[in-house]
């Protein structure tokens, strides 16, 4: 199908929206002055490699490429299965910001619900990466279930207000498939996990981008919209955990190293009885992130926020992989001091529980 009629629309309509163009031309511009570039990408499993194989990512394949096309690029992927726009939010700082990057790419259409509070955290980490102080280049990657989840509607709408450059996967392949010249085993090794021939068509995609911007006219300069589309209550998003906050109590919990990508959690030490951790936060909104296990011995606990019941979570999850899942326990319009309490559910006391963090803004 390479090099055919076929294959050259499949690109076409790869690129959902070329968007604003300027910033992408920057850095093309710098790197062929020899600058050297910093791209992040962010997203769950697919982005993050998974049955890609050693160095068959379509990830670390399209940096490749821009690097021997244009220039130098430091690669940078904190990607991680299971992950989606929350966890990425939360973690946004540290992950993303702090390598003050010259273009990011983001990819979570698989892993994001379409609830109102997931298009919401989805725009809020947009605007967050797109006015951060090194004014990259984002660019947004729709992904594709063999069942057709995605989560494209809403996140391009969103695209389209920001004018960002789209990149879909659904749109690329669901006619060849409709058509019989491809099947998802061509493309998947699962349900939603690309083989090593699917990264490499994804790896196409992207690098069909880099092209066609190249050959463009320069756009002006970039303005972001200052309204949202669907809301940015989250855009100030922070993360919580034991290396930046005071605990007034720790109670049954241990500060503990617990991930490695949320690293300073708190752990359940069921040999000291069932008493609470207690933090105090002012915020508006606030998330908390745990562990989620398949080991039977995983329990659940109570959160209270000053002294009413928030959430009961569940940290077992037949599925689970000890993988980060984030819950919301407040969205408000008034920012204030609050009292977190969080302990274990009384039948669950000689079981375990880890949270990873907290986001609050």
């Amino acid at each position: 199908m390479v090099g055919t009629n076929y294959h050259r629309e499949l690109l076409e309509r790869s690129l959902v929206a070329m968007g604003n163009n300027s910033r992408m031309k920057r850095a093309i511009s710098n790197a062929r002055a020899g600058r050297e570039l910093t791209f992040v990408y962010l997203g769950g499993s697919i982005t993050s490699g998974y049955n890609g194989g050693e160095d068959g990512c379509y990830a670390l394949l399209s940096c490749d490429y821009f690097c021997n096309r244009f220039g130098k690029v430091n690669y940078v992927n904190v990607s991680y299965p299971a992950s989606n726009s929350t966890l990425g939010l939360i973690r946004a700082e540290e992950d993303v910001l702090a390598y003050k990057p010259d273009v990011v790419f983001i990819d979570y259409a698989v892993n994001d619900t379409k609830e109102s509070v997931s298009r919401e955290v989805f725009e809020s980490l947009i605007r967050r990466i797109v006015k951060s102080d090194s004014r990259p280049a984002v660019v947004l990657l729709f992904m594709i279930s063999d069942v057709c989840y995605t989560c494209q509607g809403h996140m391009q709408a969103i695209g389209e207000h920001y004018n960002l450059p789209m990149i879909s996967c659904k749109d690329a392949l669901l006619t060849e498939i409709e058509a019989g010249r491809m099947t998802w085993a061509d493309f998947l090794t699962d349900n939603i996990h690309p083989n090593s021939s699917g990264h490499k068509l994804l790896a196409e995609l992207v690098t069909n981008y880099f092209d066609c911007v190249d050959t463009c006219e320069e756009d002006p300069e970039y303005i972001m919209p200052d309204e949202p589309f669907y809301g940015n209550s989250f855009e100030e998003m922070k993360q919580l955990d034991n290396s930046n906050t005071y605990v007034q109590a720790i109670g049954s919990f241990d500060a503990v190293d617990s991930s490695y990508r949320f690293p300073n959690g708190w752990a359940y030490n069921n040999a000291t009885g069932n008493m609470s951790l207690v933090i105090k936060q002012e915020c508006k909104s606030l998330f908390l992130v745990h562990k989620e296990s398949n080991r039977l011995d995983t329990g659940s606990i109570e959160v209270y926020l000053d002294d009413k019941l928030a959430a009961s979570i569940q940290g077992y999850a037949s599925l689970g992989f000890d993988n980060p899942v984030a819950t919301l326990l407040l969205k408000d319009n008034i920012s204030k001091t609050r009292t977190i309490s969080v302990r274990m559910s009384s039948q669950d006391i000689f079981k375990e529980f880890t949270i990873l963090a907290f986001g609050y803004c």
